[in-house]
């Protein structure tokens, strides 16, 4: 069996969107934004023939004249013979009696010759078509990474037996246009697998039409937990703030009584909601609501700095060692008082470590020292092993592929499109009712999915699967001044 990856069949702008591919070596040079040149002494022969094909054209700034670059085919070409065959062998297609293919039946769990998926990103082709200047979008950017990522993916999985009819759509990050091509395209209706959208509300759109199509949905991007309901064909790669907060505490009981953890949070109500989340992680943990030792809860009275009435001391006096969970991510210098606070009270023979939010590896301006010395620990989706062979490998063949360096998103590309292509291959249809018992490493993140019900249902309504979602969430350490992952 072979790759079939089909042209990308694009609501608007193809050409634009290979010109973006083609472009993707340059997304980090500004000199991808230049307006392309034009030759003054080209002038057409008088006769109005064209000159024999010799290569493409390009300006050398350093001889001062345009040259030739031989970019053709190097080896013998395959000759095409046509042969035609009569009517009465092969009646031409009309409308009358045309056999309509019957829809897959995707609750047989039967294997298929090939399967089709459906990519909708973001490319936003229709910018780059009346401006140049937007394929520096970072949403364009993660898009054409992501899905340069799925490329390599899917020719391992070519080479491993699996035939893929692959149609790629630009979404334009366009609600409307989501609608137009779940409502009218047969490659979406027909697809065994969808992966995409982007953006939220496209999601929402796509994960019921997924629903209601029986059809299984990838959801790439979004970590929002409320996109679908009672819906067992959609499929969460990032893992919500809730995953993220279970983690975080439960990896703090790991190594510490309940007794020595501190949740610190702002009077904010998404901190304080994350506080909620890790209680009630806590009582699952330990299986009652009222434990015996409670975790300790210490609330900055305010919203907004400044911070200068914390008050740590009362807390960590007397106390040999002591985790601090703080999910709060929104105001950097937040977290900048709270460990410094935190270093002017604690003695030198005190352990301390200081749980927080990814956001924490992304700050511009806090003082790294603080980091070093209380150990800080933060939860994330992906952790990339630069020195595996894997990683290597991957980065390798990338730049052979594109002459660039990947984004993260062409990770995350490559293992979604092989993860779920190897799937497909093993269990064929109705694969999501078996990604319970297939976590994977993978090159940026530990998959494991799992089926997400509702806490608050009871009886047979326990039972309904609300999505999966990959519950694998990444603790980082920062030691030695950089980040490395703690494995459990």
């Amino acid at each position: 069996m072979t790759l079939v990856l089909n042209p990308p069949r694009l609501s608007s702008g193809s050409k634009a969107f290979w010109l973006l591919m083609c472009l993707l070596p340059l997304l980090m040079g500004c000199d991808a934004f230049r307006k392309a040149q034009t030759d003054p002494s080209y002038e057409p022969n008088k006769d109005g023939t064209l000159d024999e094909i010799q290569g493409t054209r390009v300006y050398d700034p350093e001889l001062g004249r345009w040259v030739v670059i031989d970019s053709g085919p190097k080896e013998k070409m395959d000759t095409i013979q046509w042969t035609n065959i009569p009517e009465t062998q092969v009646p031409p297609i009309t409308s009358e009696g045309m056999d309509i293919p019957l829809p897959v039946d995707r609750t047989s769990g039967k294997k298929l010759d090939s399967y089709q998926i459906a990519v909708m990103l973001p490319f936003l082709t229709n910018r780059l078509a009346n401006d140049d200047r937007e394929i520096s979008n970072n949403v364009s950017a993660w898009s054409v990474n992501f899905y340069a990522g799925m490329q390599l993916a899917m020719k391992k999985l070519e080479r491993q037996g699996l035939a893929l009819d692959v149609s790629v759509m630009d979404t334009e990050a366009s609600p409307v246009l989501v609608d137009r091509m779940l409502n009218n395209r047969a490659d979406i209706r027909n697809a065994q697998l969808i992966i995409g959208p982007y953006r939220r509300d496209n999601i929402r759109k796509a994960a019921d039409f997924a629903k209601r199509e029986n059809i299984v949905l990838v959801s790439p991007y979004s970590a929002s937990d409320n996109l679908t309901s009672d819906n067992p064909n959609f499929i969460q790669v990032s893992p919500t703030l809730r995953t993220h907060c279970t983690s975080l505490i439960n990896h703090a009981l790991s190594e510490f009584a309940p007794t020595d953890i501190v949740m610190v949070t702002r009077n904010v109500n998404i901190e304080k909601q994350c506080l909620e989340m890790m209680r009630e992680a806590y009582f699952t943990s330990v299986g009652t609501r009222m434990p015996e030792e409670l975790l300790n809860e210490y609330i900055i009275p305010h919203e907004e700095g400044p911070y200068e009435d914390i008050d740590l001391n009362p807390i960590v006096q007397g106390r040999e060692e002591m985790a601090f969970v703080v999910p709060s991510w929104a105001d950097e210098t937040f977290i900048y008082s709270f460990l410094r606070e935190l270093d002017g009270v604690r003695t030198r023979d005190q352990r301390i470590v200081v749980y927080g939010m990814p956001q924490w590896v992304n700050y511009q301006h806090i003082d790294y020292d603080y980091y070093e010395r209380f150990h800080v620990r933060v939860s994330s989706n992906m952790y990339l092993d630069r020195s595996s062979v894997e990683v290597e490998d991957f980065q390798r063949a990338y730049f052979e592929e594109y002459g660039t360096l990947p984004m993260d998103a062409a990770y995350l590309g490559h293992d979604i499109a092989l993860y779920f292509g190897r799937l497909m291959t093993e269990y064929g249809l109705n694969f999501q009712n078996v990604l319970d018992r297939n976590p994977a490493e993978m090159l940026h993140t530990r998959f494991n999915f799992q089926p997400i019900v509702d806490p608050t249902a009871s009886g047979a309504e326990r039972m309904q699967i609300e999505r999966y979602e990959n519950q694998h969430v990444n603790i980082l350490e920062f030691r030695d001044y950089q980040f490395s992952r703690l494995d459990r």
